[in-house]
């Protein structure tokens, strides 16, 4: 507000003529005598902002108490202090009480109660007005009633309606809650009656005057009263309701207090934790267990002695209602707290038995390992763990808990060598040897079961075999056969003899095989390896050139019907072609293209009865033969370059000149075999030299056409035949060394695919895989090269299991599985394989097709088969025939793969939002899949999630706390849960209907248990 002095000057200004305030210019200008607002005047007119900001530029008047009062009221954060800097530096009483209260009222309104009342009562009464006395009695009153100093707050409160104002009808009802708090009955009954007719006050008064009669006992009086006030339609009718409920509660007529619970339930968006409590103990005491349930199910996550006992008599329903995945997540809930030891014992010992009836393993080990003999339910505790340590799929668990006993009893021990062999075992059907044969070499090390040490003897053998390590595989093997054991001896045998086969101990190893002959089970023993030990013998007996004999065995494989008949009678022909038995010789390989028409030996069959012919001097019907052969098989045939040079040599004797020529250098052309190239070369000099009499054109077609001189050629033959020599008497790295010189020194050497094939050869002897396999590389670039087939086969197996270059080798299998129709059904595995790392779908479909139909296959090679599929078309988002293949997966096999591939069925369920199925499947795996405990983890988040959804918080809250607690080996897992699971707790925290009691405002918890 502008000050009056000023006013008046700005008026006798205006006044001034224009010719006088033209003669003034100069002195305003210099005496600055215009008007500016101070900071008192922004004050006045309520500019606090601008006031403050004016104070502040004059720095002797930043402490005035307009200036407090201006920061106070724009809520500045300093402003407190800058009123107490002003009360320390004023002399002003009536300035420093209208600071006090500014700074009282500032602490009132933000609830700093205790702050405020010190202030208030600060206060010099002689500076209040009559009304700021009641006020300020009323507030200190207020204050000390927070505090729940009832008889300090009534003190103030009586002081207040002494004076007869404004506050008294408040300082009447607040007189009443003190004496009500104080057990004042009378008192607090006459100061609710002085305000019960008050507006503010109506709807609380009949609750207060009513439970008065509840506090002091009088449920009849309550009741009667409550009726009474719930009929007029005057009271609360909710908080009435709750009176009666009460009272009848206290009354033990439970029917009557849930009638009136019930209706105060429902008028009440929340209940406090007692009020839950009390409708739900009503309902139970009235033997109403499903319509407790929902009561007690909000009080699960009270971290409180009603939120203890609220879960174990949920879990005890849903016991006798035989819901066991309900009662097992509200037993987990009881045992968290520690309100009552009897509770949480027994509670504990509930969630760890149902566990491991409902198959959750890990949890029930766990938690039954961990119960001290204090323990009232101990004893039955270590009958169950001994149980299910026995029973249980779950090794690692069951081995950690067994390592972590102080004092391990015969049987536990015992236990503890089957569990570590089965462990083993599980490990060696999943390919994972080195784990395999850890737990196999701890389980032959604990004292206990010998036969079952017999046993571990055999598979660790099996498993070093594996790894290559021959020594130790033939240490085991040895200690199983001197055992006595005949549970595999059939295998051991077998395996023995390669041992022997491999290191060319070839008379050893045919004794071995004739004796695993004689312990053959036809009931346990694999059919195939029979087939193959007949086939074995005969092909040793051919090395010791006793033919009688190989034939025999090879019959002896044939009337088994074995696998390999087609070889078997191609073997059988040979034999008899060195025995000079021709004709059997014909009757075997025309028994071969008759009965096998698809058989990969055909080519060679019909080679052979070309070169059988030609030994009967039937020259015109070997030609024939000879010619068929190529029409057939085409010069991609590996016989293609003989049957010409074989053409050639007949035409050559018929006297067909022109024809005989032709075919030699057929042969030449096609060629890559150096004798072969020599032959055709002699025979064709010998035509243009000798019978055309032309040496010219010889010369010509040599240097022109064949492309090299006959001296380079003997250079080159002498150069490669020093490394070939090499390989053929077994010096490996001196044929490595030869045969690269040769390659060094002959750019386009007459041999160089003979160098690069047997350096290949050498190596792979020496195990030098990675060299080998790039020789190979070399040859298979040559579709027309006699070594293509071989190095291709070959390069494949490399890249497959040394190199692990699945991209190659699914190229690799790819070409060989093009070459041949019938292959050993390990290639179309690895190639399976090989497409499944790199994601090739064509080739997961094509090789998981072909497995999955065929006949030799293994049950387990046919449930990889289905997983590489169904995992395909989960991606693909094709999930009715993913959960197809995946089905398969669980039909025919229970190892790593089979728990995924539930796990995946749930996933698949859950994403399509079919949440009963996904639910349902979840829990499949976690019971049959123990032995794999990460997709159980991985089921049981996926269960919490499904959980969730439906809104059934605590088997959620359960599920997670599994995983959390149970499977600490993951990291990863653990984290998952733990995320979801503070999430679960946002949503439990939002949709809790459960509200805090409102202290002196409403009415005080009630004791009824």
């Amino acid at each position: 507000m502008i000050r009056k002095n000023l006013r008046q000057l700005l008026v006798a200004v205006a006044l001034i003529s224009y010719s006088g305030l033209h003669s003034q210019v100069s002195l305003y200008t210099t005496d600055h005598s215009f008007f500016f607002p101070q900071g008192e005047d922004y004050f006045d007119s309520a500019m606090f902002g601008l006031s403050l900001q004016a104070y502040e530029a004059d720095a002797a008047l930043t402490a005035d108490g307009n200036a407090a009062l201006s920061s106070y009221n724009i809520d500045e954060t300093r402003s407190i202090d800058l009123m107490l800097e002003r009360i320390a530096l004023s002399n002003n009483p009536g300035e420093i009480s209208s600071l006090y209260k500014t700074i009282a009222q500032y602490y009132f309104l933000n609830k700093d109660y205790r702050t405020a009342r010190s202030y208030y009562e600060g206060l010099n009464a002689d500076w209040l007005s009559t009304s700021e006395k009641e006020f300020v009695d009323f507030r200190i009153g207020y204050c000390h009633i927070t505090e729940k100093r009832f008889t300090d707050a009534l003190t103030y409160f009586n002081k207040a309606r002494n004076y007869n104002g404004p506050h008294y009808i408040d300082a009447a009802y607040y007189s009443g809650i003190c004496n009500y708090f104080m057990n004042n009955k009378e008192a607090a009954i006459d100061a609710f009656e002085e305000v019960q007719n008050a507006t503010r006050y109506r709807k609380l008064i009949p609750y207060y005057l009513a439970q008065i009669y509840f506090k002091d006992g009088a449920y009849d009086d309550a009741i009667v009263y409550a009726k009474r006030k719930l009929e007029s339609g005057s009271a609360n009718a909710s908080a009435m309701h709750k009176i009666l409920g009460l009272s009848y509660l206290a009354k033990s007529d439970y029917t009557n207090a849930l009638i009136h619970l019930d209706a105060y339930a429902k008028q009440a968006n929340k209940l406090t934790e007692n009020e839950f409590y009390q409708i739900a103990i009503t309902h139970y005491n009235l033997g109403q267990y499903d319509e407790s349930i929902p009561f007690f199910k909000e009080l699960s996550y009270q971290a409180s002695e009603i939120g203890q006992v609220s879960n174990y008599l949920l879990g005890s329903i849903y016991l006798n209602k035989d819901e066991q995945r309900n009662a097992q997540g509200a037993f987990k809930q009881a045992f968290k707290y520690s309100f009552f030891d009897d509770i949480k014992s027994e509670s504990e010992f509930l969630y760890y038995k149902i566990s491991a009836q409902l198959g959750e393993e890990r949890a029930a080990l766990t938690g039954l390992s961990q119960i001290k003999p204090e323990h009232p339910n101990y004893s039955e505790a270590q009958d169950l763990l001994s149980e299910l340590i026995l029973r249980t799929k779950d090794y690692a668990m069951a081995i950690q808990v067994i390592d972590g006993m102080a004092e391990k009893s015969p049987k536990i021990l015992n236990s503890y060598k089957t569990i570590t062999y089965d462990y083993g075992i599980l490990f060696l059907t999943d390919n994972n040897f080195h784990s395999a044969l850890s737990y196999l070499t701890i389980s032959k090390d604990v004292p206990g079961d010998e036969a079952l040490d017999n046993e571990t003897s055999f598979w660790l053998a099996y498993g070093h075999d594996q790894v290559e390590d021959e020594t130790k595989s033939r240490k085991a093997l040895e200690e199983y056969l001197a055992s006595g054991d005949n549970t595999y001896r059939f295998k051991a045998m077998y395996m023995q003899a390669y041992n022997e086969i491999e290191d060319k101990e070839f008379n050893n190893a045919k004794a071995t095989l004739e004796t695993s002959l004689d312990v053959y089970n036809i009931d346990t023993d694999d059919k195939a390896l029979f087939d193959d030990v007949a086939v074995r013998l005969a092909d040793l007996e051919l090395l010791d050139n006793n033919y009688e004999t190989a034939i025999e065995y090879y019959d002896l494989a044939i009337e088994n019907g074995a696998a390999e008949s087609d070889y078997i009678l191609y073997q059988k022909a040979i034999i008899y072609g060195v025995n000079n038995q021709v004709l059997d010789k014909l009757t075997s390989l025309e028994s071969l293209i008759k009965d096998y028409p698809e058989s990969s030996y055909r080519d060679d069959a019909l080679f052979e009865i070309g070169e059988s012919l030609l030994d009967l001097k039937k020259n015109n019907e070997a030609y024939r033969v000879y010619k068929s052969l190529v029409e057939e098989f085409g010069d991609d045939s590996e016989y293609a370059p003989l049957s010409y040079l074989r053409q050639g040599l007949i035409s050559y004797n018929q006297g067909d000149i022109d024809a005989a020529l032709l075919n030699y250098k057929r042969c030449l052309n096609l060629t890559d075999n150096a004798e072969q190239k020599r032959q055709a070369l002699l025979a064709i000099e010998e035509i243009y030299v000798n019978d055309i009499g032309d040496p010219a054109a010889y010369f010509d077609f040599a240097e022109n056409v064949a492309g090299f001189k006959i001296d380079a050629f003997k250079k080159d033959s002498i150069s490669y035949y020093q490394g070939f020599n090499a390989y053929s008497e077994s010096k490996f790295e001196a044929a490595v060394s030869l045969l690269g010189n040769y390659l060094e020194s002959y750019d386009n050497g007459f041999y160089r695919e003979e160098a690069h094939y047997y350096k290949a050869e050498s190596y792979v002897l020496l195990k030098n895989y990675k060299d080998a396999f790039y020789h190979y590389e070399q040859l298979i670039k040559n579709k027309e090269s006699q070594f293509y087939n071989g190095s291709l086969k070959k390069a494949a197996l490399i890249a497959f299991n040394y190199l692990k270059d699945f991209e190659r080798s699914y190229q690799l299998f790819n070409a060989w599985t093009g070459l041949e129709s019938e292959l050993d059904i390990e290639v179309y595995e690895s190639a399976l394989y090989s497409a499944f790392v790199i994601g090739a779908e064509e080739g997961i479909i094509k090789y998981g097709e072909y497995i999955a139909n065929a006949p030799e296959a293994s049950a387990q090679s046919k449930a990889t088969a289905y997983f590489n599929m169904g995992k395909l078309f989960e991606r693909k988002e094709e999930y009715e025939i993913a959960i197809e293949q995946f089905n398969k997966v669980i039909e025919l096999s229970g190892n790593s793969q089979s728990a995924e591939a539930s796990f995946s069925i749930s996933r698949i369920y859950f994403n399509e939002e079919k949440y009963d199925l996904a639910e349902e499947q979840a829990f499949e795996t976690t019971q049959h899949a123990s032995n794999y405990p990460f997709w159980v983890a991985k089921s049981l988040i996926l269960i919490g999630d499904i959980y969730t959804i439906k809104e059934d918080y605590l088997n959620a809250s359960a599920a997670y706390e599994s995983v959390i607690e149970n499977f600490t080996e993951n990291p990863e897992l653990i984290n998952a849960a733990k995320t979801q699971l503070e999430k679960l707790n946002q949503k439990i925290e939002g949709s809790s209907r459960i509200k805090q009691d409102e202290g002196i405002e409403l009415i005080q918890k009630d004791s009824i248990k």
